[in-house]
């Protein structure tokens, strides 16, 4: 480029950088297209990254239960959140780990999971909850993997996530407990909830940070990508003791 035509755009350059509309201009909003990577499913065609959160359903589930339940059943068959990663556990392997949520209205996207991820292991981390629904749904995914070939469904008991429930300490040793379940069943595994968000959440983002040692900025916005994040004003399923145990999980935990 001659010199004479790279000075007009220099110039330029200045100006809009000293606008007081350009130095006013509000932050970019939060994307989780630009946000991934493990929010993406790759090649499969038959499964979906698509997550909802619905505002105001926490009134539901106090006043109608069974409303509630039905409501967030209908959320997470038109939304499976599937995401993945390729983990090197400390042994030097590599493994890619699924993550979604329940998929038993999915059958074409559990199909290729086994056919074309090569999953042959299904870590189900919901089995103490609210949402009692999720015994039927557990049963039909588990058939669903078996006839496309799945070797192991595992029901991982006892898991909660929030600190009015369960001491900090208690779920940083739970956590490291799934991971060495994640790590030793065959193949490539599906870990899930229930929405794929919180229980899945916290496993996967302390996986990220500590095996492929992921900068906890990004972490933690593939984190908010699966909980339908958009702004602090508008934090989707966002919580935030799930965030402190992110920031704050001892990687040397997993060590072993």
């Amino acid at each position: 480029m001659k010199k004479s035509q790279l000075l007009p755009s220099l110039s330029l350059f200045a100006l809009l950088c000293s606008s007081p509309t350009w130095a006013g201009s509000p932050p970019a909003p939060f994307r989780c297209d630009i946000m991934k990577p493990a929010l993406t499913a790759g090649k499969l065609s038959s499964c979906n990254d698509k997550v909802s959160w619905q505002y105001g359903l926490d009134d539901i589930r106090k006043t109608n239960p069974a409303l509630f339940e039905r409501t967030v059943q209908a959320q997470i068959a038109a939304n499976s959140n599937v995401g993945s990663a390729i983990f090197t556990l400390p042994d030097g392997k590599k493994k890619t780990i699924y993550r979604s949520s329940f998929l038993n209205k999915a059958p074409g996207c559990i199909n290729e999971l086994v056919e074309k991820g090569g999953v042959r292991s299904v870590v189900n981390l919901y089995n103490k909850g609210d949402l009692d629904s999720h015994t039927q749904l557990s049963i039909e995914e588990k058939e669903h993997f078996q006839k496309a070939g799945a070797q192991i469904y595992t029901d991982v008991l006892n898991y909660q996530y929030k600190f009015k429930e369960v001491k900090k300490e208690k779920i940083i040793e739970k956590v490291a407990e799934i991971i060495s379940v994640v790590k030793s069943v065959p193949g490539n595994v599906l870990m899930h909830c229930y929405g794929g968000m919180h229980r899945t959440g916290l496993v996967f983002a302390v996986m990220q940070k500590c095996f492929n040692k992921v900068p906890l900025e990004q972490v933690l916005n593939e984190y908010h990508c699966h909980v339908a994040y958009e702004s602090e004003e508008k934090a989707g399923g966002r919580h935030k003791d799930n965030e402190e145990l992110i920031r704050d999980y001892p990687c040397e935990k997993l060590s072993k």
